[in-house]
């Protein structure tokens, strides 16, 4: 009775951590767009120096992906492994049925799917790591670069102004600083160019997690927490998947689950009472 019990508390518990999952990135796929936009913007205007951008990059790695990066690690390394026995009896060649097969290529699916999801995960927390560190480097050290140019390159024409000659030691020094200020330019420029890739790999992570993850939010049909969230989230999922993708996500996952609904919406609004009952905060419920 502890482990059955032990097993259903489980159960739950892994359904919240996906719906939170889900969620928490979605939200953080709508923050990186707003960065990236942002980014291009400054490129633009050679601005990045006071862009602002290292911030938010900070904060969007520190509250949102570490978070997801865990969660990710939790639930889906489970899943792999799962998936990877899931023929169980040391992989046995008997005869199965065709609703068991059935069963075993979705297990497969979902193995599949879930090692992808994390792996894009884990890739998009470090390479925001390194974009973090790229932004610093540009906002902290090009602006004392652009005075170190201004003043070592007012050096010999000053002199020369007011009459000065400088000695053969005084010469080596002054070439010994451009010397320097030659290489901060090439660091400079190593920064902006990993920046740059940083920014457009970080940006095809995202997306191809956003592409795998909205798969494995449909496939998740007995999920009501799951279900229950996104319906709370409807609008954050068309501004991820585009208009109308909400309705489109919620007829998949609730299409087969005896539910009388004419659309998606509907569908998922009486599959999350039927299984949760606590629907009265959901988007709606207070029109007349």
């Amino acid at each position: 009775m502890e482990g059955a019990g032990g097993n259903g508390f489980e159960a739950r518990r892994r359904k919240e951590q996906m719906a939170f999952l889900v969620v928490k990135f979605l939200k953080a796929y709508e923050v990186y767009q707003v960065i990236y936009a942002q980014y291009q913007a400054a490129k633009g205007k050679r601005s990045l120096a006071g862009s602002g951008l290292f911030d938010q990059v900070r904060d969007l790695e520190e509250d949102f992906s570490y978070d997801i990066k865990e969660l990710a690690h939790s639930l889906f390394r489970r899943e792999s492994r799962n998936g990877e026995n899931g023929t169980g009896e040391g992989g046995r060649k008997a005869p199965i049925s065709s609703e068991e097969a059935r069963e075993a290529f979705h297990a497969l699916k979902r193995s599949f799917e879930s090692r992808v999801i994390d792996c894009y995960v884990g890739s998009t927390f470090h390479m925001l790591m390194i974009l973090r560190e790229s932004l610093y480097q540009i906002e902290r050290y090009m602006p004392e670069y652009e005075r170190e140019q201004t003043q070592i390159g007012r050096i010999e024409p000053t002199a020369r102004q007011i009459g000065y000659v400088p000695t053969a030691e005084e010469r080596r020094e002054i070439g010994h600083l451009h010397a320097l200020t030659d290489i901060s330019g090439k660091l400079r420029k190593e920064a902006e160019d990993l920046s740059a890739r940083m920014t457009e790999r970080c940006r095809s992570l995202f997306q191809g997690t956003a592409d795998v993850l909205r798969h494995l939010i449909e496939s998740s049909r007995d999920n009501e927490v799951l279900v229950q969230n996104m319906l709370q989230h409807e609008d954050l999922l068309d501004r991820v998947y585009g208009p109308g993708a909400s309705e489109a996500i919620f007829h998949e996952m609730c299409v087969d689950l005896d539910s009388t609904g004419a659309t998606g919406k509907q569908l998922a609004r009486e599959f999350a009472s039927r299984r949760c009952g606590n629907t009265e905060a959901l988007p709606g419920n207070a029109a007349p």
